[in-house]
This record gives C-alpha cells, sequence and structure tokens, in this order.
C-alpha cells in the first residue's frame, strides 16, 4: 500500500525512528514497482503526505517540536566523530 495520496498529522510527540521506518516500508513498496527508486524518494513521499516539501522540512519540524516538549536526541555513541548540530 502505498501512502502517496494520505494527508496526514504529526503525532503530538512525533518520533523520527517511526518515520525512518515509515519511509523504509515505503521504499519496499515503491521497488516493487521501479527497481531505481532510492531510499531518499521514499522518505520524500513520506514527508508529503505528513503535508511538508522535503523529508529535511518534515525532520526539522519533528527535532523542533521535540526539543518543545524537552525530548533530547539520543547521546551520541561513544567514539563517534560526527558532533551533533548546536545552535550559533
Amino acid at each position: 500500500m502505498t501512502i502517496e495520496a494520505q494527508n496526514r498529522a504529526l503525532p503530538a510527540q512525533p518520533s523520527l525512528e517511526h518515520l525512518r521506518k515509515e519511509a523504509k516500508q515505503q521504499l519496499a513498496v515503491l521497488r516493487s514497482r521501479a527497481a531505481s527508486v532510492q531510499l531518499a524518494d521514499a522518505q520524500l513521499v513520506v514527508a508529503r503526505s505528513y503535508g511538508f516539501s522535503s523529508w529535511r522540512a518534515l525532520k526539522t519540524e519533528v527535532d523542533s517540536r521535540r526539543e518543545a516538549l524537552g525530548i533530547l536526541p539520543p547521546p551520541l555513541p561513544e567514539g563517534n566523530f560526527y558532533r551533533a548540530r548546536t545552535p550559533s
């Protein structure tokens, strides 16, 4: 089942992990129709199903809502060389 035509609202406490899983499920559906589909295509379908123009816009909204609720992202694993973005 594709979610392209759905127009859904984000829950009050959206989970980026859940949205990632949704995108991976959508990827499987899309690949059954066209093998050349990439994860970014599935992420776009999910983002648009929630009324956002892009996955980045969806992620920004999720991060913003979680920050407003005081829900911090999980800590980076030990030895990870990537730094979390901090507001300047």
